[in-house]
């Protein structure tokens, strides 16, 4: 017996809603399809970066291939020099957006919210002397007030 045949005037409100549920469910996996979205473009990569990950993944595809000691040399050494390039671009990014935004708090913590999400806006920073410090939360406090 289908959940839309039954008789609901005497029926217990709980198995009512567990139909309505079901029913639902049965309908959104119909009607909407869950879908993967992938994040083109960040807010911070710009050419530099996407031609240290091109060159990276060409010294990767050439280890794989050859299986050489000295392609594997190279491939560490463009994987190291891409994770440099993005540490740098991805600080640059945050002083310029924060600094652009010091004056306004509101506009600041919408940037650090944006930047790290909401799972990791309770990391700390303090700002001095027109740079970005960022305090991690195993570092002593006193950092925040020296």
């Amino acid at each position: 017996m289908s959940s839309l045949d039954r008789d609901y005037s005497s029926t217990n409100v709980d198995v009512i809603y567990s139909d309505f549920i079901t029913v639902i469910e049965k309908v959104m996996d119909v009607v909407s399809h869950m879908q993967a979205v992938r994040i083109s473009k960040y807010s911070w990569s710009n050419n530099k970066v996407k031609e240290a990950l091109s060159q990276r993944e060409i010294a990767y595809k050439r280890f794989k291939y050859t299986n050489g000691k000295t392609d594997w040399n190279d491939y560490k050494q463009k994987r190291n020099k891409t994770i440099e390039i993005i540490s740098r671009e991805k600080n640059n990014y945050m002083n310029e957006n924060i600094g652009e935004n010091k004056n306004d708090g509101k506009k600041m913590c919408r940037a650090i919210k944006k930047w790290w999400g909401t799972k990791n806006a309770s990391k700390v920073f303090y700002y001095s002397m027109g740079t970005i410090n960022w305090v991690r939360p195993e570092q002593p406090k006193q950092l925040l007030w020296g």
